[in-house]
């Protein structure tokens, strides 16, 4: 194995997906969005628009001190 490391997030951009997440997923249920809406309340736009938040990551060694 090799050396510990730490992978941050990071931010990249954030854009509107084509269709509205209602669109894409056509069998989502209320209680779907709802869950959704709990885990990523920014991903849905007021008139109901994907909003996609486009992330990077880089990792870096874990050290300690």
């Amino acid at each position: 194995m090799g050396s510990p490391a730490t992978v941050v997030p990071l931010f990249d951009g954030e854009t509107k997906f084509f269709k509205t997440r209602a669109e894409a997923f056509p069998t989502a249920t209320p209680e779907h969005w709802a869950a959704a809406d709990a885990f990523d309340p920014g991903a849905v736009g007021p008139a109901g628009e994907w909003v996609l938040r486009i992330r990077a990551s880089r990792s870096a060694p874990t050290t300690s001190a």
